[in-house]
């Protein structure tokens, strides 16, 4: 966290207070999987976590997350495109794998400009209607390093205004 503070980049780990609601990875390896890229949905934020070098590649904070589908098609569910985070207490069951469902790329804009993509996300509406709410609703506490908008270590958070 205080190497968070003094770069101004957000930790790939949560921070105090941070739920993660949807989660999406990108893995490699046919026998042995393991995971290459997180991209991840908080209350706080929403990133992209390169996993081997254990970094937030792009964040957007929440109330920033300005998103816009594209690409829209047809597709089969599967692992790869996304997951929403259900509390282990809730009455859920989760969906098929196989089943025909739509996807898209989800597009984070910030002021007019694209600053990231979770590429064949499926069932995007659902996300985006998420992200939304989130967007609404929630205010991250200052000082956790998940309040600025950057990429790689450009600080963006003064291109707010």
């Amino acid at each position: 966290m205080a190497e968070a503070e003094e770069t101004g980049v957000p930790p790939p780990e949560l921070v105090q207070g941070e739920i993660l609601f949807w989660k999406m990875a990108d893995v490699k390896g046919l026998i042995t999987r393991h995971l290459v890229t997180g991209y991840l949905v908080t209350n706080f934020r929403c990133f992209i976590w390169d996993v081997e070098k254990n970094i937030v590649e792009v964040s957007v904070p929440i109330s920033l997350a300005e998103t816009e589908i594209e690409g829209k098609k047809i597709g089969k569910r599967a692992m790869r495109g996304g997951s929403f985070i259900v509390p282990r207490t809730a009455d859920y069951i989760p969906p098929p794998m196989g089943e025909v469902v739509e996807m898209g790329d989800l597009y984070f804009r910030v002021g007019g400009e694209s600053v990231m993509v979770f590429r064949e996300v499926v069932e995007p509406e659902k996300l985006k209607t998420l992200i939304e709410a989130l967007r609404v609703h929630v205010r991250v506490p200052e000082g956790l390093g998940v309040d600025a908008l950057w990429r790689g270590s450009i600080d963006l958070s003064r291109r707010r205004s």
